[in-house]
């Protein structure tokens, strides 16, 4: 039987995430640079791509959406199998 937990404070250690915020990442600078390079061929310069590419980064979530689940954290209090009990 799966639950949500909803978790307050300092439990980030106790998490394992799945996500594939990176690959999401690289498919859209990646797009940006070749829909430019497509369409601008002769502008190509270093302060172009730094433009493009912080432009990818920028638009980014502050908060990265994947799944995580519950291990044993490397800080000794065990709170995350506590948790789980707690079910």
């Amino acid at each position: 039987m799966l639950k949500e937990i909803l978790v307050l404070g300092e439990l980030h250690l106790d998490l394992y995430y799945e996500s594939d915020f990176y690959e999401q990442l690289v498919e859209k600078i990646v797009s940006r640079l070749s829909q430019f390079i497509k369409y601008n061929p002769d502008d190509l310069n270093r302060k172009i791509f730094e433009k493009v590419i912080k432009s990818g980064f920028s638009e980014t979530p502050k908060k990265i959406i994947g799944h995580c689940y519950f291990k044993r954290g490397g800080n000794g209090n065990n709170s995350s199998e506590f948790l789980t009990r707690l079910g």
